[in-house]
Order: C-alpha cells, then sequence, then structure tokens
C-alpha cells in the first residue's frame, strides 16, 4: 500500500509500479487533481481497478473535482478504521 501527497503524485506511483492495483482509495477533493480525474486516467490504464472515494464534504458533486457516477462507491469522513475496512472488503467483492 502507498499513499500519495495528490493525484497527480499517485498518478505518477502508479505509472511507475509494474504489479497489480486492485483498489485505489482517494479523495475527490486534492490539490493539482482531483480523484474523480485520477480513477479515471489509471481506469483507462488498468481496466480491473476497483475505486473508492471518499469525501468530507458533504455536497460533493458541487466541489471541484468532486462530480462521480451514480452507485460509485464512496465513503464519507471521519470513518472508522472499520468502516474502512469493511467497504474496501465490499469493493473488492463486488462483480
Amino acid at each position: 500500500m502507498a499513499e500519495a501527497r495528490d493525484g497527480e503524485d499517485g498518478l505518477w506511483m502508479a505509472r511507475q509500479y509494474t504489479g497489480p492495483i486492485h483498489a485505489l482509495l482517494t479523495d475527490l477533493v486534492m490539490p493539482r487533481m482531483g480523484g474523480r480525474q485520477l480513477a479515471e486516467q489509471l481506469s483507462r490504464q488498468r481496466p480491473n481497478l476497483r475505486v473508492l472515494f471518499m469525501s468530507g464534504h458533504s455536497e460533493t458533486a458541487s466541489l471541484p473535482g468532486g462530480d462521480i457516477a451514480a452507485g460509485a462507491a464512496f465513503v464519507h469522513k471521519p470513518f472508522s478504521p472499520l468502516a474502512l475496512a469493511r467497504e474496501v472488503r465490499h469493493l473488492l467483492d463486488a462483480p
């Protein structure tokens, strides 16, 4: 597991990593590149990538980079480690 400072850093890290990436946990609102843009770019390169978005904002659709597709996996901040683990497990187990 790796942590990026922002979306551009995450994109760079993913491009450097040659192994499988099973899931991406990304904040919707980040400097330089939002989570939605990061997920779109990485999903083109890695079509089997599962994405879990997170945000502490209640109105994510009105925020820059916050417009995500209906039905996308999403978790509201703050969340407990157990709640995050459940969401990730659900994401990985989904068809």
